[in-house]
Parts: C-alpha cells; sequence; structure tokens
C-alpha cells in the first residue's frame, strides 16, 4: 500500500511533489513508471514533527510488472540527516566544496556523483558551480556567496589541471581556503604532475583521479574529514570505473597533443563509447548471462534503449555477442566479446 507522499528531487533540481509511496529503511516503493527515477536522485518525505528526510537513490529498481502488478520501481535508497525546512538562510551546512576549472567538467561531474552516492551527502551539501544540481542559487551574489563558502565548507577538494592553475578563480578559490587553515584536499587530473601545484599548496599530498587505489583513498580521506561512514568500497566501484575511463581517454588526448607532427600511433584506436554503451559493457563483464531486461534495469535505462545499444555493441563494433539459451522459452543473453574485453582492459576495469 502506498500510503506515504514523497517529493522526487531530481539531480538538475527538478521536482515531482506529492507522490504516493511506501518508504522502507532502505527501499522505496513508487507506481509511477513514467517518472524516470536515476540514481543520484532523492527523495524527500516531512515528517509530523516538520523535519524532512531525505532519501538519495542508489539502484533506481524499475520492475517490469506481472499481469496482477503493474509496472512500478522498487528504490533502493539511504537516508541522509533530516532537516527542518523552517529554518531560514544559511541552515544547511555547506559540507564539501569543488574548486575547478569549467573545462573539466566531464572528470569533475564523476568524481562529485561518486562523492555524494559514497558519503550519503545532498545535492545542496556540495558545491560544484560548473555542474547542473550542485550550482549557486538563481539571483545569489556570486562572490560573496563564493568568499562564505570557500570559508565555510567542512570539506574542501582543489582539482588541479592545467586549465585550473591558470584561472584567476581557482587560484583565488585555493589560496583563499589555504589561509584559512581548513581541510584542503587537492586531486590532480591525468598528465598533471604533483609540481604543478600552485605556490604552498606544493607541501599539500595530492591524489590522482587515474588511480583506482587513490580513488578509493579519497573517499576515505573525506569521510573521515566530513564525519561520515562511507559506503562498502564495492557499492561505488562501478563509479570509480567511469572515472578511470574518463581520465583514460583524457590522458590519451593529452598524449596525442604532445604527439610531434607526422609521428603515427602504434596499436588499434580504443572505440569512443557513449556513457550509457560503457555502462553497458561494465555491467554485462558483471553478469554471467545479461538479458536485455536485466540489463535494462541495472543501468537504468528503457529496455527499448537497452535494446538498441545491445544492437549496436553486437553489431559492428563487435564488442558484445548475442548468445541463445540452452533453455527453450528462455531470452537471449550477451556476453563481452575478446574486443569488448580489450575496451574493459584498457579503461581500467578489468
Amino acid at each position: 500500500m502506498l500510503t506515504d507522499r514523497v517529493t522526487l528531487v531530481k539531480k538538475d533540481g527538478r521536482r515531482f511533489e506529492n507522490r504516493p509511496a511506501s518508504v522502507q529503511d532502505d527501499k522505496i516503493f513508487t507506481g509511477d513508471p513514467t517518472l524516470q527515477i536515476e540514481e543520484g536522485d532523492s527523495f524527500e518525505r516531512t515528517l509530523p514533527s516538520g523535519l524532512c528526510e531525505t532519501y538519495v537513490v542508489t539502484d533506481p529498481g524499475l520492475r517490469k510488472g506481472t499481469r496482477t502488478i503493474p509496472p512500478h520501481y522498487q528504490s533502493k535508497v539511504h537516508r541522509s540527516r533530516p532537516v527542518d525546512p523552517r529554518d531560514h538562510g544559511h541552515s544547511t551546512m555547506l559540507m564539501l566544496f569543488v574548486s575547478h576549472s569549467s573545462k573539466d567538467v566531464e572528470v569533475v561531474k564523476l568524481l562529485v556523483d561518486l562523492i555524494q552516492f559514497a558519503l550519503h551527502l545532498r545535492s545542496e551539501e556540495i558545491r560544484c558551480t560548473s555542474v547542473d544540481g550542485y550550482r549557486l542559487p538563481g539571483g545569489a551574489d556570486t562572490d560573496e556567496s563564493l568568499q562564505r563558502e570557500i570559508r565555510e565548507a567542512r570539506g574542501f577538494i582543489g582539482v588541479i589541471s592545467s586549465a585550473s592553475v591558470e584561472s584567476l578563480y581557482v587560484v583565488f578559490e585555493l589560496g583563499a581556503r589555504w589561509g584559512a587553515r581548513k581541510h584542503l584536499l587537492p586531486v590532480l587530473t591525468p598528465g598533471v604532475d604533483p609540481d604543478k601545484l600552485p605556490g604552498p599548496l606544493a607541501g599539500k599530498n595530492a591524489l590522482r583521479c587515474d588511480s583506482n587505489a587513490q580513488l578509493h583513498q579519497l573517499v576515505a580521506d573525506l569521510g573521515t574529514a566530513l564525519e561520515v561512514t562511507p559506503e562498502p568500497a564495492a557499492a561505488y566501484q562501478a563509479h570509480i570505473d567511469k572515472i578511470l575511463a574518463c581520465s583514460q581517454a583524457t590522458g590519451e588526448d593529452v598524449h596525442a597533443s604532445n604527439t610531434p607532427d607526422g609521428e603515427k600511433s602504434t596499436g588499434p584506436a580504443t572505440p569512443t563509447l557513449s556513457e550509457e554503451e560503457f555502462d553497458i559493457l561494465v555491467a554485462v563483464s558483471k553478469q554471467e548471462c545479461a538479458t536485455v531486461a536485466w540489463v535494462a534495469s541495472t543501468v537504468g535505462i528503457s529496455e527499448q534503449k537497452a535494446q538498441y545499444f545491445l544492437d549496436e555493441l553486437a553489431g559492428s563494433r563487435d564488442l558484445l555477442r548475442c548468445c541463445a539459451s540452452d533453455y527453450v522459452g528462455e531470452p537471449e543473453y550477451y556476453e563481452l566479446t575478446h574486443a569488448g574485453r580489450k575496451v574493459l582492459l584498457d579503461r581500467g576495469v578489468l
């Protein structure tokens, strides 16, 4: 029985109010399959006391339904700290400020997604000015807001790249945080050496976003700084895999730009994949018999969309093969080809 009422909050800030639901400790049931719930979205529920509970979605859990049960969501969630909506001003403490160049938005978005998921943070507890869902509120005084949040945020990450060290805004943000003598963790993008750390930050130990071990350390270190217990490592490994794949692609671009004119790289090029295609490859690599329905549920897309991408990956790309089931009436399933395994191996997933 869907006797609770919740609001679905998308990562881009859109809100779907007053939806019927059944709220459990680690799962929320909703009956509208058209909502397109995605990992990283959140549900809000107002308690009789007036406090507002927030549940962050870790697995959308779309179910096809049966002859007697209509399609619905069984979303896996984790609960964040309750807040009082009657409070105004700056009552929500900013947990993390991410200083970065807008030119690095692709890898920065993946880092923020990892941190939000692994540390149970709400989107309003993170400031990342180039990523939708974490920007400053509309109408805010940009300079005044940034100055305050740089000082007050409990945690601070400086994403260090060739672009960010040339950005006056980033340099000022890093300097202000260093001067405040508060938590500051530099994160290096691919191709950037620690000697790129500007000025007094050169004495800070930096972590790399192209290292699996150091990304795990990033989560652990931030958890300690924010006094938050992270999710188990296996729960957020898929987020790290995406960062590693993005970092490798970025590193290859840097290498190509530094290759002398006329010099050709050797070996076959790694195929360019969309985010959904890469997610599907990773999902299939972890399932012995990956059917269309299983892939759609795992990746969080419709079955029609999953079928399209599976056909693409199994067709001219030759990264998957479609196999007939050994049992009559069972659906076809997909498995990696040698070329598909090589793609994941090259990107540090296998």
